[in-house]
């Protein structure tokens, strides 16, 4: 586990003082870490990620495209990491704004041809079910997704660990398992990232430099009178 997720909200972090002035009411704060591998913290970042990717949003229809990474190629993702863990997970998801117009009654498919695709790729692709808002919260899971979250743990004494796990196996039941603490940690470490490893890229429109005045201007031509998609834009 790296050494700054130990100490979070520890004394060792330092911390403040929050005080009200009204009713004289006071508490301590330790500092959090930050770490992108610390199950305190990733909660705090990924609702924020996910507002900011909100923010965001064009009102046109959005798609979800999730590739299936083929299996030669986590070796160079991780480029010496441990990839043990990514050998049956590796995929790429990728959000995708349709900002073209037709003049066709039915809507134009942005779907790339799955016949020029590498043989090992498998592409799949369709809107979001509940509407563009929710895609980031969807997406929001995976690039801050941890090893394992606090509220499966359940105890750690006499040197086992206790933690609930789903057996996908068994009708997706909650159950419970117990292993020695070091085996655990073993089990841990393989998650975490090697550094400078980036889970996010932004293309296009929300490449860094220049995205606030691109999404300016695509809003501004959204909002003047424009050739039907033939897509509703609140689906």
């Amino acid at each position: 586990m790296p050494s700054t997720a130990e100490r979070c909200r520890t004394v060792a972090l330092g911390g403040h003082r929050e005080f009200c002035e009204d009713c004289g009411f006071e508490r301590y704060q330790y500092h959090t870490c930050r770490n992108r591998h610390c199950p305190k913290c990733q909660t705090q970042q990924r609702n924020e990620w996910v507002q900011a990717r909100i923010g965001e949003l064009l009102p046109v229809p959005y798609f979800h495209h999730v590739f299936t990474l083929p299996h030669e190629l986590h070796t160079l993702i991780l480029s010496g990491g441990d990839t043990a863990h990514l050998r049956r997970h590796g995929g790429i998801h990728t959000a995708l704004a349709h900002l073209g117009s037709t003049t066709s009654s039915a809507p134009p498919s942005p779907l790339p041809d799955r016949r020029r695709l590498p043989a090992p790729w498998v592409l799949y692709s369709k809107p979001p079910f509940a509407g563009p808002r929710k895609l980031p919260d969807y997406l929001g899971r995976y690039t801050h997704r941890l090893a394992i979250s606090n509220d499966r743990l359940l105890s750690c004494d006499e040197g086992r660990v206790c933690f609930i796990w789903r057996d996908r196996r068994d009708g997706d039941k909650k159950k419970v398992a117990r292993l020695p603490a070091e085996e655990f940690l073993n089990r841990f470490v393989k998650h975490i990232l090697p550094d400078r490893f980036q889970r996010i890229r932004d293309y296009g429109l929300l490449a860094n430099r220049g995205k606030h005045a691109r999404l300016d201007r695509c809003r501004a031509l959204l909002a003047s009178p424009v050739e039907s998609t033939g897509i509703p834009h609140d689906q």
